[in-house]
């Protein structure tokens, strides 16, 4: 279903701080409200902004940084009359405070980070042995006091070392190499397969008429057409040495890859991951549209209107902005079918 065609949303808010609903209590000071969320790599976070002009923001009414908030953008009549679609943004942790004038406005920033925040401070060395990686994902969430969502194929390692690293810097090497993506949110790890959410359907159609703004960008001076990946075992005195090529891409360079691997198997899995990597942001882009609580990243969008750009394209991220109506900037990939 194309974007189009809706009702003009009205949007509204539900702040709920430290367990407590405080949307009416802020109305009379609410400016705005971001929420920017993530596809891989980065927590997501929300920035709620306030007018201040009578100094209880920074006074009686400061909040406290490690606080827990929940946000909510309601949008009301959005599909016919009487309806409502809520994108719930989830739990975040206060992690900024700032102050700003004149006109004096009050910012609160939140990020969604781990109930325990050692698993992304605290270096470790450690040897993980005869394990999966979803056995490492699950032990790790397991002592962040998060919930793990694992949507990949099943990876057995016969050893691997952690050293000096945290637990999410470690965590995150392993889905690199394996061509996974990990993302921290509302109080959940979640490790996932770009390629296999590549695969599903688009969530909507969005034609070039309902962009406010748009950007596209395809390019060819870095593209592989094969990765090699090669590990020296000083203790056989051998070489093992894997290639993988990319039958789309005729010409180009290779991508060389000088990591420790167990097999073959291990060196076939690191070389298509990491040339889809390298090969993935082939084609770019990104849109300004009205808000749509349906997207999120990691979704995919299918463009029309855009000539050689039209496509189905993954949303790496989405910046959502309430404040004199919903809108939201997505930045996107076109996806890969192939490999």
């Amino acid at each position: 279903m194309s974007a189009g065609g809706f009702l003009a949303p009205r949007t509204e808010i539900r702040l709920v701080y430290q367990g407590a609903d405080i949307t009416r209590d802020i109305a009379d000071y609410f400016i705005s409200a971001s929420y920017t969320d993530n596809s891989d790599g980065q927590v997501d976070d929300v920035t709620i902004t306030l007018r201040d002009d009578e100094g209880l923001w920074v006074g009686s009414w400061f909040p406290s940084k490690g606080d827990k908030l929940t946000l909510d953008i309601i949008c009301l009549h959005r599909r016919h009359e009487g309806s409502r679609d809520v994108l719930k943004c989830g739990v975040f942790t206060v992690d900024e405070l700032s102050s700003s004038g004149p006109p004096s406005v009050f910012e609160i920033k939140a990020v969604s980070v781990p109930v325990d925040p050692s698993i992304r401070r605290e270096k470790k060395t450690r040897a993980w042995e005869s394990v999966t990686l979803f056995q490492i994902a699950n032990d790790i969430a397991a002592t962040g006091g998060l919930q793990l969502f694992y949507e990949a194929e099943t990876v057995h390692y016969d050893r691997k070392d952690q050293s000096e690293q945290s637990d999410l810097a470690f965590l995150q090497s392993l889905c690199k190499d394996e061509g996974l993506s990990l993302k921290l949110t509302d109080n959940k790890l979640v490790v996932f397969e770009d390629k296999r959410f590549d695969q599903r359907p688009p969530i909507t159609t969005i034609h070039r008429s309902e962009c406010s703004q748009h950007s596209f960008t395809t390019q060819a001076h870095d593209l592989y057409s094969a990765c090699t990946v090669t590990y020296r075992d000083a203790a056989d005195d051998a070489d093992l040495e894997y290639t993988f090529t990319d039958q789309n891409v005729p010409t180009g360079k290779t991508l060389n890859v000088i990591k420790r691997v167990e097999s073959i198997a291990e060196a076939e899995r690191l070389a298509k991951s990491r040339l889809r990597a390298a090969n993935r942001r082939e084609t770019t882009g990104s849109i300004t549209i009205q808000g749509n609580p349906s997207l999120y990243a990691a979704g995919n969008v299918m463009l029309t209107g855009f000539g050689a750009f039209n496509g189905k394209y993954a949303i790496d991220k989405i910046a959502n902005s309430v404040g004199g109506g919903f809108s939201q900037s997505l930045e996107l990939t076109l996806v890969l079918e192939d490999y």
